[in-house]
């Protein structure tokens, strides 16, 4: 948000929105389709994906399965949109797995607190 600010005339701050850059990346994301990289990645490429329970986001009829059929996962999170700050200890577990062989130590320093 605060890249949006801009200094104001005669002082303090204002909003400096980019309309059409966030039109264009609106219509970027509805444009974009990675079902073929799930049906067909690259060797030793495995998807997980996050699904937080308590968003508005719902995923279209039958995702989930279509994405557990090929053979990557679906993790239910307690949390809703902003995953990283509704639950990041949660999001810690599941992503900790692909972050390789830590040590006790280090990966009980790097857990996230849950308030």
């Amino acid at each position: 948000m605060t890249t949006n600010l801009r200094p104001a005339e005669g002082g303090g701050l204002t909003w400096s929105f980019d309309l059409d850059g966030i039109a264009d990346m609106y219509a970027s994301y509805e444009d974009t389709d990675l079902w073929d990289l799930l049906q067909a990645p690259p060797q030793g490429l495995r998807v997980d994906f996050v699904k937080a329970t308590r968003s508005t986001f719902r995923w279209e009829g039958g995702a989930e399965g279509r994405i557990a059929a090929l053979g990557h996962r679906v993790h239910a999170l307690e949390a809703g949109h902003w995953v990283h700050t509704d639950n990041p200890g949660g999001l810690f577990d599941i992503l900790a797995p692909s972050f390789g062989k830590m040590d006790l130590h280090m990966q009980h320093a790097a857990r996230p607190s849950m308030r």
